[in-house]
């Protein structure tokens, strides 16, 4: 049997010896000490190999997809919400962010792009580049 805590997803196993509470309060606030060193994402998992992939071209699906589905000033206010969603995902700066959000919002906007896939064409170019 065991039973697992709400807060601080300690499990608590009966075949154990019992710990006091304290000992227990004293773990869960050490995890979450800010000063802790983050851990480093292994550049080699196989989760982070296919976004590294993946990414910039499924990053242009969703915003051809988004272009497909919308139409006029509502398609720039949609583009601009999902281009930022995009950009804050590569972790980028504030203004890069600002910036592309505005030209996703533009293309989605465009009139004749809504059937062609230039943003997943982009995608595939820029992982194309990095990979010489």
């Amino acid at each position: 049997m065991s039973a697992k805590g709400s807060s601080t997803g300690w499990k608590l196993n009966c075949s154990r010896n019992m710990v006091s509470e304290e000992t227990v309060r004293r773990e869960a606030e050490g995890a979450a000490d800010p000063s802790a060193p983050a851990e480093t994402p292994d550049p080699d998992h196989p989760a982070r190999r296919m976004e590294r992939a993946f990414g910039p071209v499924l990053a242009g699906v969703i915003l051809d997809c988004v272009d497909f589905a919308t139409m006029g000033p509502f398609a720039f206010i949609i583009g601009i919400i999902v281009g930022f969603w995009i950009f804050s995902i590569y972790r980028l700066p504030l203004q890069h962010r600002i910036i592309g959000a505005l030209l996703a919002g533009a293309y989605c906007m465009m009139p004749f792009t809504r059937f062609l896939p230039l943003a997943t064409l982009v995608g595939a170019w820029v992982r194309f580049r990095e990979s010489k």
